[in-house]
């Protein structure tokens, strides 16, 4: 029973005003020679070959035929002894008569060529249907012959491959041919293999994901052990920032963004990034995106800000909740007195009044009111901001103090308000509760955090 289909897929050319077969002679690999009146009779005929040596054969060939490869038209043909002839036809027509019999004869013939229209002013639409054809195909093996056809026909090839890979198809073999000295067929696949890895580069940019790119590099490494030594480490510390943004852990993004400054700093001391590898190529756009992050400069306002403009908006709340509590200590705006192993934050947390805005009988703005020497009754024990301390007597002398001028302290009550706004927040999305913010609105909230937050800080 037959396991697949080896498909091959390609776009017709238009007929030149002479056809001569002497010009269509390529050499594959081997050093076997294919000829073909029509310039894209080779590839199939070479692929038919080679098919035949593993007792398979080519069962089908999608093609890509915009309207002039449809038409037809008298053409004047020269065979390899000089014999003209003439043929009335299209190139569609001619391409099948001529590729027919190189292909599986079990093949029902209605089912042999599969016609895909182009109109090369909406190529969107051309994708669209070839990929339909492809996966109508069950066990399909994929072939590309890329050098006949449409000028945009390169760009095609390469959408169907990155879009096919959703549905875990990939191209077996990818040929095109070089006019040279010594015309040949070529193996095309290098070519194509970048936009694997641009693909797989952007995906780790613009998604903090490291899956494709890895993939892509295991499959292809550098002779070199020095370089691939290099590249490995440095996926290392790619792969420790990607896991922290998939796992919304700030330690690991952290530990990431510390490990990857201390790369780049070895590296330019080695001047080792000159290499050649594809990795390396992009390695500087890589640091270009980090920007401040990959500095000893960096704070967690940074981190903020480049984990909002990259649309990380889990780790832009857990970033707010649990880093600028120490922030503003290192900044010399705050102050904490630490008991029982707590940190920054959790005291900061357990300080910050406005935890507590929905206590029975107080708005928010009567609270602000009475925020001056006031205290604020929970469940249990007292808060009282009392000489700048915000302090929490269930956990006796655990406070913290804000070097506020006089007019700052309104803003410094709002900014407590917006902090555990955002917490409360990031605590309804852990908890898969129902949250009626919207990202946008949650955008604006973190843009107004970080404008209080800035001017706090002056």
């Amino acid at each position: 029973m037959k396991e697949h289909c080896n498909v091959l897929l390609l776009a017709l050319s238009t007929f030149p005003y002479k056809l001569t077969m002497s010009e269509n002679k390529f050499k594959w690999e081997n050093g076997k020679e294919y000829t073909g009146i029509y310039q894209l009779d080779p590839v199939p005929k070479m692929l038919a070959d080679q098919l035949a040596q593993k007792h398979e054969y080519l069962d089908k060939i999608i093609l890509l035929a915009t309207k002039s490869t449809l038409e037809e038209k008298d053409v004047e043909i020269t065979d390899l002894d000089g014999k003209k002839d003439h043929y009335h036809g299209s190139p569609l027509d001619y391409f099948k008569s001529q590729i027919d019999r190189y292909m599986n004869p079990d093949t029902d013939p209605e089912e042999k060529f599969v016609i895909v229209p182009i109109d090369e002013k909406n190529i969107e639409q051309g994708i669209s249907d070839t990929i339909e054809k492809v996966r109508k195909v069950k066990n399909i093996k994929l072939y590309l012959d890329t050098h006949g056809g449409f000028r945009e026909i390169f760009l095609v090839a390469e959408a169907v491959i990155s879009l096919l890979k959703v549905d875990k198809i990939e191209v077996q073999g990818i040929y095109g041919v070089e006019h040279g000295e010594e015309k040949r067929i070529v193996d095309g696949r290098s070519g194509f293999h970048i936009f694997d890895f641009v693909s797989g580069m952007n995906e780790f940019i613009n998604y903090g994901r490291i899956d494709s790119l890895e993939a892509f590099l295991k499959k292809h490494t550098d002779n070199d052990l020095s370089t691939n030594k290099l590249q490995d480490e440095l996926i290392l510390c790619m792969k420790k920032i990607s896991e922290g943004i998939q796992l919304c852990s700030i330690a690991a993004f952290e530990q990431g963004l510390h490990d990857l400054t201390e790369y780049y700093e070895e590296r330019k001391k080695q001047k080792d990034l000159k290499s050649h590898s594809y990795l390396f190529i992009f390695a500087e756009n890589i640091k270009k995106d980090y920007g401040v992050l990959l500095t000893s400069e960096r704070t967690v306002i940074d981190e903020i800000k480049w984990c909002r403009e990259k649309g990380f908006y889990q780790q832009v709340l857990t970033l707010i909740e649990s880093r600028v509590p120490q922030y503003l200590k290192s900044a010399g705006l705050c102050e904490y007195h630490l008991k029982k192993d707590q940190d920054e934050t959790r005291v900061f947390n357990q300080c910050a009044p406005w935890r507590y805005d929905k206590d029975k009988g107080h708005s928010q703005e009567e609270r602000l009111e009475k925020m001056n020497g006031k205290w604020f009754p929970r469940k249990k024990g007292k808060y009282v901001k009392k000489d700048e301390k915000y302090v929490d007597y269930e956990n006796a002398d655990i406070w913290m103090m804000f070097h506020v001028s006089e007019e700052k302290r309104i803003l410094l009550d709002e900014f407590f308000q917006m902090h555990m706004k955002l917490k409360g927040i990031r605590n309804h999305l852990n908890h898969a509760l129902n949250l009626s913010y919207s990202l946008e609105k949650v955008d604006e909230e973190v843009e107004k955090y970080l404008e209080m937050l800035g001017d706090l800080c002056k």
